[in-house]
């Protein structure tokens, strides 16, 4: 929506679908454009965007109930770096994954002050031209690796990562009873002197734990001895993966507090493989089935893989 509505001043594009984790409502996104000037309607499951005139920039401010939204600051960004005028984004999403988009514009030829934090101000140019760019190291695969690691119990060193950007997850697993070092650009995940502990996160925007790390998360919480507690606040009903981890090992246990926390007592390793699923029932589907939630699969394969190596 953003680049061609800053581009264009106009685009249809269809409602968000993938991964099936509760609503995914783009009401900031829609926000933002209108506060740059463009006008929103929508037409069954299309959403029409259209600027009459030329684009101004503005102030506004981003920030949702449950938080700042990250595309939605990426699609503003990159409508006000063609839009007359300053643009200020308050309440801007500060994901290392915004910053980094703003630098790529940079090198493109835009004008962006304060990516990277709550308040970013667009001075905007008459055009972008080329540039080269590399893409930061994607840090939910990369945490997803070092739950891998704790999983298996002998330990894993990821790569080509930014340690800074996985600050939450390595310290949760710190306080689990992992040892975690890092250099400039690697994190290792060992075994620590003991046995590992239950843990407690809540999830939050940037730089607080991330919500696509919960899931792996849940898995990890099935295999350490004691109590951990997950508390989900940015999609609160994004806990569809744990019946099937519940199915897996029919004595463990788990609780939830209404609307939006669980918590997950050690489960055992399965004596007979169930048949389970990543995606809702299908008696829940529509007319196709739903996309597969990514983390939630992540989190069951990370649970039948350490199962199977047991096994062996």
């Amino acid at each position: 929506m953003g680049p061609l509505t800053g581009r264009l001043r106009k685009a249809v594009v269809s409602m968000p679908g993938g991964c099936v984790i509760g609503d995914r409502p783009v009401d900031l996104h829609l926000k933002g454009l209108e506060y740059l000037g463009a006008k929103v309607q929508m037409d069954g499951g299309n959403i029409h965007i259209e600027a009459k005139k030329p684009l101004k920039g503005c102030t506004m401010n981003l920030l949702g109930k449950f938080g700042s939204t990250v595309l939605g600051t990426d699609n503003v960004l990159m409508a006000a770096v063609l839009t007359k005028g300053t643009t200020i984004i308050e309440g801007a999403a500060a994901e290392p994954e915004v910053e980094d988009l703003a630098n790529f514009l940079i090198k493109m030829g835009a004008k962006i002050e304060g990516a990277g934090t709550t308040r970013i101000v667009v001075e905007g140019v008459k055009e972008l031209h080329g540039a080269e760019h590399t893409v930061i190291p994607d840090r939910i695969e990369a945490g997803t690796f070092l739950v891998a690691g704790a999983i298996f119990g002998d330990g894993v060193m990821v790569k080509r990562v930014v340690p800074a950007h996985l600050k939450n997850v390595t310290d949760t697993l710190l306080a689990s009873g992992y040892e975690v070092t890092s250099t400039k650009d690697s994190v290792t995940i060992m075994p620590g002197s003991g046995a590992p502990k239950g843990f407690h996160l809540t999830t939050r925007v940037y730089p607080g734990f991330p919500t696509d790390m919960q899931a792996q998360f849940c898995a990890l919480a099935c295999l350490i001895p004691g109590l951990s507690s997950i508390k989900e606040t940015i999609f609160p009903q994004r806990f569809m993966h744990v019946s099937e981890l519940k199915r897996m090992a029919p004595t463990s246990s788990s609780m939830a507090t209404p609307p939006a926390s669980r918590a997950s007592k050690p489960s055992v390793v399965p004596q007979s493989w169930p048949v389970i699923c990543a995606p809702p029932p299908p008696s829940c589907w529509p007319a196709s089935p739903p996309k597969a939630p990514l983390r939630s699969t992540a989190s069951i394969t990370l649970i039948v893989a350490m199962s199977t190596w047991m096994k062996s």
